[in-house]
């Protein structure tokens, strides 16, 4: 059975600080360290209509 570690915000910040994940697009989600993937062009578009197009509540 493989079990995998979650991480706090403190590991986080200390591999931050330490250089571990330095010049890395990643984020700490549910104590995952998630690789993120930029928006492009479109899906930046796509994004700022469909803020336009929802209500603001």
């Amino acid at each position: 059975m493989t079990s995998l570690t979650k991480w706090t915000v403190e590991d986080y910040h200390r591999m931050i600080d330490a250089g571990i994940i330095k010049n890395r697009k990643v984020e700490l989600i549910n104590g995952e360290i998630i690789n993120i993937i930029l928006e492009g062009p479109v899906h930046r578009f796509i994004n700022h209509r469909a803020v336009k197009y929802l209500p603001n509540n």
